[in-house]
């Protein structure tokens, strides 16, 4: 079988239709000169042999040149079915690729996406304190306890931290932070754990008492 990708070729198809509609005009023409000689009643054997022999060619190379450009026609269709079906894989392979790069994070703690969709459901409070600042004093009161931040970016203002005491090692909590001004500062915590997100913001909250903002 010829390649799928050779049937895409037009000049393939189209001398084909082009040889089947002459054959055909040729065949017509060879009828209509037939019917001219029956009319004329001219008893010529040969003559109409000749041209019966004509036409029966004619009218198998007809089918012939059908025949290959049904061939050709279902080639086609199988590669665009073929190419439907390619692009559409590699469609649904690389959105696979990213929802397992996401997940990928998540397990090896790169990923904050699944404390981020918590933060509705957590605890904020300002506090009269530039972001830098207030990102450090956070750090320091994290560092007095068990727990262990295992991220955190300073330009996307978010800090993950986990093994708190009580808890099982892996759960974890973010802590976000949202400046509103040269000296303020909000402070988010959430976290999967309803009752973590209670001590931590607690545990931030009541040390930065000093500066909370009215």
């Amino acid at each position: 079988m010829k390649k799928c990708g050779q049937a895409l070729q037009p000049s393939k198809i189209m001398p084909i239709e082009n040889k089947c509609a002459k054959i055909h005009n040729k065949i017509i023409s060879l009828q209509k000169v037939m019917k001219k000689i029956e009319k004329k009643s001219v008893c010529n054997v040969a003559w109409r042999g000749l041209l019966n022999s004509a036409v029966k060619g004619m009218n198998e190379a007809l089918r012939d040149l059908e025949k290959r450009l049904e061939h050709i026609e279902l080639e086609l269709k199988e590669f665009m079915v073929f190419a439907f079906v390619f692009l559409l894989s590699g469609a649904l392979f690389l959105n696979g690729c990213a929802s397992l790069k996401e997940r990928g994070k998540q397990v090896w703690g790169s990923s904050i996406e699944h404390l981020e969709k918590e933060r509705s459901q957590g605890r904020a409070q300002d506090f009269a304190l530039g972001i830098d600042e207030c990102f450090l004093k956070v750090e320091e009161l994290i560092a007095d306890t068990d727990a262990q931040v295992y991220l955190k970016d300073r330009d996307k203002r978010y800090m993950a931290v986990m093994n708190f005491k009580g808890y099982v090692d892996t759960t974890q909590v973010g802590i976000f932070f949202t400046g509103s001004g040269p000296a303020r500062t909000k402070i988010e915590v959430a976290s999967m754990s309803p009752r973590l997100v209670d001590d931590v913001s607690e545990m931030i909250f009541e040390g930065l008492k000093a500066y909370k903002s009215e």
